[in-house]
């Protein structure tokens, strides 16, 4: 469970939320989906099963409703074990 629950916006606007794999960096390059909707401050994604450690990054946009709309990024980086 990726959140961004914390997420505000100074002017007070109402903000919306984009989560993605970023496949193009890390050791896992397959794409993996979320589990549920990518548009909320909360979501899953399913760990593949891996033979050895491997690396997913993961993105959330976070938009206000301003104007002009304005977009942050933050990753997070997920180590993936073996069972």
């Amino acid at each position: 469970m990726l959140s961004a629950e914390p997420s505000t916006d100074p002017d007070g606007d109402s903000l919306s939320f984009l989560w993605f794999h970023y496949p193009e960096v890390g050791s896992w390059t397959s794409p993996i989906a979320p589990a549920g909707a990518e548009n909320v401050y909360r979501t899953a994604f399913k760990a593949p099963q891996v033979t050895r450690p491997e690396t997913a990054h993961f993105i959330v946009a976070v938009t206000d409703k301003g104007a002009p709309p304005i977009t942050r990024y933050r990753r997070v980086v997920v180590t993936i074990l073996p069972r």
